[in-house]
């Protein structure tokens, strides 16, 4: 009698989840954002909005702000919700290499803050999502523009990075935001050859070009008075 071997069985099919009204927004504005030239100091954000798809802009001029934000926007049919988070120039070396990242501008790392508001004294707590196999330097750029370690400050709940940092302003208040970076790489963890309590410029600079853009990040911005 002839045995006649089984037919493979056929592949289990996977649902692939509808993209949302807002899925869709934040895709069209990474799109526009790509597509729209960038000065130096300078990062746009897509961010949900009840809206669907909001933009945040960040940099040290407002002006510069306004300007990217209507050429991102040109042609839009709908009325986009905005912010602006204006940073110190001494932080602007922070921009500069998160816009070399090949994923910009996705984040893909998300930053939950408990709070954006702070008074000198507080404590900063949150705690960073999708960095799981991950290098994850976590770092504060204050707006003196000196980079700042969180790791003394972050313990695992899981595997989720949870962070707990006492904050304070040096000198007088002013408008400009402080800011909270996650850098993610694989295969081995950024080299910032030891410059951490240096200015901006001083840390990312020496960064090779090959590090930064094969980087993910997440990054957010918080006022301390």
């Amino acid at each position: 009698e002839e045995i006649v071997p089984a037919a493979p069985a056929a592949p289990a099919l996977q649902r692939v989840a509808t993209p949302t009204a807002s899925d869709i927004a934040i895709g069209a504005h990474i799109r526009r954002i790509r597509a729209t030239p960038q000065v130096q100091c300078t990062l746009a954000l897509p961010r949900r909005a009840s809206t669907g798809a909001g933009l945040s802009l960040i940099g040290a001029d407002e002006a510069v702000l306004d300007d990217l934000a209507a050429r991102i926007t040109d042609g839009l049919d709908a009325t986009t919700a905005q912010s602006r988070e204006v940073i110190d120039a001494r932080q602007c070396a922070t921009l500069d290499i998160l816009r070399r990242a090949d994923t910009y501008p996705a984040t893909r790392i998300g930053l939950s803050l408990d709070a954006t508001s702070y008074v000198s004294g507080d404590t900063l707590t949150g705690r960073v999502l999708g960095g799981e196999g991950l290098f994850l330097p976590l770092l504060l750029i204050d707006d003196n523009g000196v980079v700042q370690d969180l790791a003394p400050f972050t313990r695992l709940d899981g595997a989720t990075p949870v962070f707990e940092a006492p904050i304070a302003r040096a000198g007088s208040p002013r408008e400009t935001r402080q800011i909270v970076l996650a850098i993610g790489t694989r295969g081995a963890p950024l080299d910032l050859g030891g410059r951490v309590g240096q200015l901006a410029q001083d840390v990312f600079a020496p960064l090779p070009s090959d590090a930064t853009e094969a980087m993910v990040f997440g990054v957010a911005t918080i006022d301390v008075r």
